[in-house]
């Protein structure tokens, strides 16, 4: 199961004095829970690991990128405030902000808007975004060109293909 951020950094988000039905093993429950959701919505821009799963772990080394642990916070935040909305129905309205935030950068990442790149400088990506032009360019090869359907010199290959 995915790890992506800490109970630590998950409290952050979250009110200083926690109800009781709010446990630690809730709190590692709803990280494992944000980190699978975000290996699920970056899409298949990313390799699946020999663990299952699409980063490293927090506690690895090179650790979780650090977008994908904000992301990942984000979510284990929204259901956590979920939780809270539970208890205290004023606590809900902050559940969707934290989903919105997640779920916005994700699509940046997935859509290849956002590049990620681990601790140690790679970009964690399999399939970098491709980018193309738009200008038009005339080829002109630079032998065995066609004149009046008859062959002038030594057939050509692509290897004698110029872009002007």
């Amino acid at each position: 199961m995915p790890t992506y951020t800490t109970r630590t950094a998950l409290q952050t988000l979250l009110p200083a004095s926690l109800p009781a039905a709010l446990t630690t093993t809730l709190q590692d429950q709803y990280i494992a829970d944000g980190s699978a959701y975000v290996d699920g919505s970056v899409g298949k821009r990313f390799p699946i690991l020999s663990t299952y799963q699409k980063f490293a772990d927090i506690t690895a080394s090179p650790a979780t990128p650090m977008l994908i642990e904000l992301c990942a916070r984000w979510v284990a935040a929204h259901f956590a405030w979920l939780k809270l909305g539970e208890i205290n129905r004023s606590e809900a309205s902050n559940a969707s902000k934290y989903l919105d935030m997640a779920e916005a950068k994700l699509k940046q990442i997935r859509d290849g808007d956002v590049e990620i790149f681990t601790s140690t400088g790679v970009n964690a990506a399999s399939r970098p975004t491709a980018y193309s032009t738009t200008q038009t360019r005339d080829a002109t090869f630079t032998r065995g060109k066609y004149v009046d359907g008859d062959l002038e010199g030594d057939a050509g290959t692509l290897d004698d293909l110029t872009l002007d």
